[in-house]
């Protein structure tokens, strides 16, 4: 569990990701704010070891990682940019803290 909790902590560490919401096969943890957007959501597809060398394990997680905003169903291209745009810094942030 320890690579899912960094993913997490990461997450929740971003202050412009007001919600984080876990999903899993086995749980699920919802933080709800008074702001929800954006929200990110970390979705746990499988958890494993790897043996990679000397009887040595290391954790691996095949995970997904939702970064969000909230959309009108009729929103036209400049719109959809806007959020977009809005988002994608969180998503490079995310990317960069995992790196």
């Amino acid at each position: 569990m320890k690579l899912v909790e960094k993913v997490l902590d990461i997450l929740n560490s971003i202050s412009d990701i007001k919600t984080v919401i876990y999903d899993s096969g086995f749980s699920t943890n919802v933080r709800i704010d008074r702001e929800p957007i954006p929200a990110a959501l970390l979705y746990l597809l499988d958890e494993f070891d790897v043996d990679i060398s000397k009887g040595q394990k290391k954790e691996a997680a095949n995970m997904q990682v939702f970064i969000f905003d909230v959309c009108p169903l009729d929103a036209k291209g400049e719109k959809k940019d806007e959020i977009l745009d809005g988002i994608e810094p969180l998503v490079f942030e995310v990317i960069r803290r995992l790196s």
